[in-house]
Parts: structure tokens; sequence; C-alpha cells
């Protein structure tokens, strides 16, 4: 389906006839293929509002991925956007590529609506909105995806997205790598959506956000432990599709550091 509406987009006169349709055709949609770059938002502007607990790792993401970030508070920015060249701005752009929202200390359903009010409109074409909650505590927190959802639908004839994303406590460190998605061209169609980071996958480690060696194979010998089961592990961590070997008494561990890691024995 998506690549139909790929193929689609591209027509003008195809895009005239679906215009009045809550389609999602924007006006300039590259869609990524292959590994993740380690800079997806290279330029894009960012407006945060909010001022829960999940501000430093938005500003750290954000200055890792290459964004500008514009913002109210600027002190929890400096740190990031000295370490990766992307220094805070006060304020807000003439026009923003994505707006993001920290709810996770909300208490009045009012500070979500005084920050996006004067914002929607000044929102560019295939932006991206998120939202990011706790698990909901009181009726405001409850009542973000809703929100999310009628403001997903509002923003998506220009073909701009709304998701809201829930972060279970102790899961902070997998919140990077969904940040960068939904904020990048790669979510296109991912819209009007409540997405949990939990702890049930890799017991909340950092997932790797660049992938090197994706699609490259490696063959590792000496695979069963030590310093071979490390290297595997890290080429495999890359997205290397990785080959063990070791001597036919240690066929047990090594079969079963390929199992754990996808690759072959």
């Amino acid at each position: 389906m998506n690549d139909l509406l790929l193929e689609l987009g591209k027509n003008p006169n195809t895009r005239r006839l679906l215009k009045g349709l809550p389609i999602p055709l924007p006006e300039s949609l590259r869609r990524e293929r292959g590994p993740m770059t380690a800079r997806p938002l290279q330029d894009r502007k960012v407006v945060v509002g909010g001022r829960g607990a999940l501000i430093p790792v938005i500003a750290e993401t954000l200055a890792r991925a290459g964004a500008d970030p514009f913002v109210d508070d600027p002190e929890p920015f400096r740190g990031p956007g000295e370490t990766y060249g992307r220094p805070p701005t006060t304020g807000a752009p003439q026009r923003a590529d994505a707006l993001v929202f920290d709810g996770t200390s909300l208490e009045s359903v009012r500070a979500v609506f005084d920050f996006f009010q004067p914002l929607i409109k000044s929102l560019a074409r295939s932006g991206r909105v998120v939202v990011l909650a706790r698990p909901p505590r009181n009726a405001a927190q409850a009542g973000l995806e809703g929100f999310v959802r009628s403001l997903a639908k509002e923003i998506g004839r220009t073909g701009a997205t709304a998701n809201l994303l829930v972060v279970e406590e102790g899961a902070e460190k997998r919140v990077p790598a969904v940040l960068r998605f939904l904020l990048s061209a790669r979510s296109a169609f991912v819209t009007a959506q409540p997405i949990v980071v939990d702890l049930r996958a890799r017991g909340g480690d950092e997932p790797a956000l660049v992938q090197s060696l994706e699609k490259r194979r490696a063959l590792v010998t000496g695979a069963a432990r030590g310093i071979g089961a490390a290297t595997a592990r890290a080429l495999a961590a890359e997205g290397a599709h990785v080959i063990c070997l070791d001597r036919p008494a240690d066929d047990a561990a090594t079969s079963q550091l390929a199992r754990e890691l996808g690759g072959t024995a």
C-alpha cells in the first residue's frame, strides 16, 4: 500500500484528483532506504515544549540527529548543543518541521493547547508532531491519546503526522531510536498511533542508531567465547549477518551465539 501511495504522489494529476480525500500525499515525500543515517534530522527546525522528565533525552536526541531545537528554556539544550554543534534557539521559527511536547508531568490539558494552538499553522507540509507521556496517572495525561488522534486528523491533509510516545519508567534509553524514527521521513505513513516504549526488548538497553554494516556478511573465527564472541556481537550490532566459526568441541556454544545474534553457525 505504501508503494502505491508513493507512486500516486509522484503524479501531479493524481494529486489534484485525490486532494480532497484524507490520504497522506505529502508535497515532497522521499522514502529513505538502506542503513539508517547518523543525522536523519539534519537542519530540521524542531520546536520543543513541556517541562517533563524527558526533556534531557529529547535535547540529546535532537542534537545527535542534527536538528535545530527551538525552545523556551534553552538550559537543558546547551550541553548537547555544544557537543554536536546544534545550539538551541529561544522562541519559534516561522516554519517548523516538527513539534515535540513532553507531557510526562502534565497536570492540565491547558498546557497542551497553549503549546500547540499558536504553532500548528507554522507546521510545514509533511511535518511531524510527537507528544511524549508516561502511562496515564491523571485525567490530563489520559486525555493525551484522544488529543493526538484529533490533531493527526486535523493536520493529515498536508501529509503531516502526529503520534503519542508512551514511555514506561526505566525505558528512557530506548526513546532516542523511536523519536528519531517518528520525526524522520521514514514515518510518513505512521500517524495517530499510541506507541509504548517499555523494558521488554533488550532489557531497556539503548539500541544501535546507525548500522553501517547492514546487508554485509562477517565471518568470525573463535566465536564461541572471549574476544571472538565480543567481536561477533559488535558486528551484529552494526547490522552485519555474522557467520560464527569455532572448533567442533565448541559447537554448542557457537550455535547458541549464532542463534542469539540471528547469524549462522
